[in-house]
């Protein structure tokens, strides 16, 4: 499937992206980053800010017709919306919230200013992954304080291994027998 092609390409250039810059780091270093992310050159960084946005609107797609296929099939009841919602509720919200509609531009009536600030936030890194939505944000204006009411902390490496899980666990074993040999 094209959708399933384009993820995995996207999650191999992160990942390689990932390796190169933080493989040296020993696993019983905890390290953490945000911003200008010196291991990672520009343009690199512009790659993986895109790849997560790119993702997100096609990993998304990807669930949303899983979620149809099965309740056409009356495997399952809720709508394709709630399924998705239900699987990776951080990936939809980051879709509706940053990558499809900037809440910056297109707010919805919940949306504070916090939350429309939120799409001028960096990449943050831990554990050598990185990562989206990892700060928060609290305005005061005037009198009123405003703080982001929505929690999009998500890796795409990490989410594409669980998605792989649920969806292709024949690419995993085809990756394990690569490693392998």
């Amino acid at each position: 499937m094209t959708l399933r092609t384009g993820l995995n390409y996207l999650n191999h250039q992160v990942i390689s992206i990932e390796k190169e810059a933080f493989g040296h780091i020993p696993d019983n270093i905890n390290y953490s980053a945000f911003g200008n992310i010196p291991e990672v050159p520009a343009p690199a960084l512009s790659l993986v800010s895109c790849a997560f946005q790119w993702y997100a609107v096609s990993a998304c797609n990807y669930v949303w017709l899983v979620g149809w296929l099965l309740e056409q099939q009356n495997i399952i009841s809720e709508s394709p919306k709630e399924y998705a919602e239900r699987i990776m509720p951080k990936v939809v919200l980051y879709r509706h919230k940053i990558a499809a509609h900037l809440a910056s531009v297109f707010p919805k009536n919940d949306d504070n200013k916090a939350d429309r600030l939120g799409v001028l936030l960096p990449l943050s890194v831990k554990d050598r992954r990185f990562y989206v939505g990892g700060f928060n944000i609290t305005i005061k204006h005037h009198s009123k304080v405003d703080s982001n009411q929505h929690d999009y902390h998500w890796a795409l490496t990490e989410t594409h291994e669980e998605l792989s899980q649920r969806y292709w666990p024949e690419l995993r074993s085809e990756k394990k027998e690569q490693l392998e040999t």
